[in-house]
């Protein structure tokens, strides 16, 4: 259960950030260049192969200049989303 979970938060929060990111009109190389990690590094976020850690969440909202709060509160409105559309 925790397992589907964490994969359902890497889902919503790779959602948000590609969301966001293509919002800007940053590329994945140059979201990655301005949050201090590679391209390939942004794109498992996306894919939610992986997830960020909490240091690089907190560049994420700094980069694109949103409280982390806002940023968090995005995710569980995706997570809500795909609970809403799997009922």
């Amino acid at each position: 259960m925790v397992r589907r979970a964490s994969k359902e938060y890497a889902q919503a929060l790779g959602n948000v950030i590609l969301r966001e990111r293509k919002r800007r009109g940053w590329s994945a190389t140059e979201f990655g260049r301005r949050v201090g990690v590679s391209r390939a590094c942004v794109s498992s976020w996306e894919l939610a192969i992986s997830s960020p850690t909490w240091f690089n969440l907190v560049n994420i909202a700094a980069v694109m200049r949103l409280p982390l709060s806002n940023m968090m509160r995005w995710v569980e409105v995706e997570m809500e989303k795909t609970n809403d559309a799997s009922t």
